[in-house]
Formats: C-alpha cells, sequence, structure tokens
C-alpha cells in the first residue's frame, strides 16, 4: 500500500498555471485524512510554495532535496553546500548571476534593480514566464538580501545555488568547473540553461528515502511523480514512479508508468484514485 506520495510541482503537480487550486488541495486532504502522508519535491524554496490551509498539513522537500521540513515548518534535513567549496565557486564566477539560497533567504551579489531587470528579461524564455516572475517578485524584499559581498554570503548556510547564464561560453565555463568539481558540487536542473546547484549526493530521491525512513515507510510504499532533469534520481529509484506524458522524455524513460498531460490534473486524478484502490 502507498504511504508517502511526493511530488514535483511544475509540469506535474500543479495547474497549467502552475499554481495550486481546490482541487489539487482536496487530493492533499485526502492523503492526509487517509493516515497516509503526502511531500512536495521541489527545486523550488519555500517561499515559492502555496498549497493553502494544507501547508501545515504536508512535507516539504524543496531546494532539489538539500532541505526537508515537516509540517510545522521544522528542519527534518539539512544539506550544505561546504564554504571552502562555495568560496571557490563565488571568486572564480565573480560576475555570474548567484542566487545562493539558504532554509530562510536567498543571498544575491546584484542590486535590487539590476535581479529585477534580469529576471523580467528572461521572462519570456520561461513556461509562464510572466506568473513566475510575478510570484517571485512578490517575496523580494521579504525573502531576498541584494548587494551581497562573498564575505557575507559565506557566513550563511547555503543549500542551493540558482544561475542562470547570459552567453553559451558562460555555460560552458560553469559546466566544465562543475565537471571538474564533481566531487564536492552536483548540477541537476529541472529546464536547459538553468543551472541548479548543490551539494554532491543531494537529489529528491535520496531526500525521499530518507524522509520515508524518518517516517518508517518502506521505499515500496512510497510513489513518485516528476517531469524534468532533477527529477531523474527519483522516478529510477522507487518502483512506484510516474510521469505525465508531457514530460521530458527522459524523465519519461526513467518512471515505471507514464500518466496523462499534466494541464488535465493526471498526477492529482492517479493519487485520487490510487486511494480509492487501495480502499481509502
Amino acid at each position: 500500500m502507498i504511504r508517502l506520495f511526493a511530488c514535483d510541482l511544475d509540469g506535474t503537480l500543479l495547474n497549467e498555471r502552475h499554481e495550486s487550486d481546490a482541487f489539487i488541495e482536496g487530493v492533499l486532504r485526502s492523503v492526509v485524512e487517509s493516515g497516509r502522508y503526502f511531500t512536495v519535491a521541489t527545486g523550488r524554496s519555500t517561499s515559492m510554495i502555496d498549497f493553502g490551509e494544507m501547508n501545515g498539513r504536508i512535507y516539504v522537500i524543496c531546494m532539489n532535496g538539500s532541505l526537508i521540513l515537516d509540517p510545522k515548518g521544522r528542519v527534518v534535513r539539512c544539506e550544505k553546500i561546504d564554504k571552502e567549496v562555495l568560496r571557490q565557486l563565488l571568486e572564480q564566477f565573480p560576475t555570474l548571476r548567484m542566487e545562493c539560497l539558504s532554509a530562510q533567504r536567498s543571498y544575491i551579489r546584484q542590486d535590487k534593480e539590476t535581479f529585477v531587470a534580469a529576471m523580467m528579461a528572461n521572462k519570456d524564455r520561461m513556461a509562464n514566464g510572466e506568473r513566475w516572475v510575478r510570484r517571485l517578485l512578490e517575496h523580494v524584499d521579504e525573502q531576498m538580501c541584494f548587494s551581497q559581498r562573498t564575505e557575507e554570503i559565506l557566513k550563511q548556510d547555503i543549500c542551493k545555488i540558482n544561475c542562470r547564464v547570459d552567453t553559451q561560453e558562460e555555460a560552458r565555463q560553469l559546466q566544465e568547473y562543475l565537471q571538474a568539481h564533481a566531487d564536492a558540487l552536483v548540477n541537476a536542473p529541472s529546464n536547459q540553461g538553468h543551472f541548479e546547484i548543490t551539494a554532491s549526493g543531494v537529489n529528491k530521491g535520496t531526500a525521499i528515502l530518507h524522509l520515508a525512513d524518518q517516517l518508517g515507510i518502506d521505499a515500496q510504499d512510497v510513489a513518485v511523480y516528476g517531469d524534468g532533469g532533477n527529477d531523474l534520481e527519483m522516478l529510477t529509484m522507487f518502483a512506484h514512479s510516474y510521469a505525465p506524458c508531457t514530460a521530458q522524455k527522459e524523465a519519461q524513460m526513467a518512471a515505471s508508468a507514464i500518466i496523462g498531460p499534466y494541464q488535465s490534473y493526471s498526477v492529482a486524478k492517479h493519487i485520487a484514485e490510487t486511494l480509492v484502490k487501495e480502499g481509502e
């Protein structure tokens, strides 16, 4: 019997506006009220996760598995990037637009105006970019610290680095650096052209295994859902793994089964059907 459901968000659980809604939250409520567990498994930071009243009833695995929070927001696990490794990366690429994320806030070397301008310029490259940027900007003053020097960033416990490069040359240099330092860092982007860097060995799959172990749940009783490059590990690690037919080809190949398009609530419906099939 499935006792823990773990879902990616964008392109998987969320609707075509990349948001939660009453139907999705109703399914999550059914999971919890049946005595089972639900966890988000996303590359997003905590400030970009909103499931209404269900926020206080579900687990959260975020930043590609580097941070796990229980329903009360308490840290279950936090995998930090080594500070000396972080220093070397920041000094090697002083002009790249890196967003360094701790469990609470983001630390950015650029000033606010430069950061916002870059986000606005890139919004057309992203699916639902207008909505995504608007949601991000809602949290700018509350969650982001700008004009941060390297030494200020190193005072924080950084779990993940988001970086979007402007040129192919920048992408090549950063990719080569990460390959040369694969013992300390890993890049698991959800989309091409975007770097999502965590400590080596960190991924959604290992985070879900850790949470399942904490909850006393066997891996055979876990169902996972994902659609992108940062979901590959979890899709291959669990027997019950599902990808929407709209997922990236690599994710579809990694999953044990393909379900309908995410826009038609295929993930939420599959969870609801599983509850009925197994006796809610």
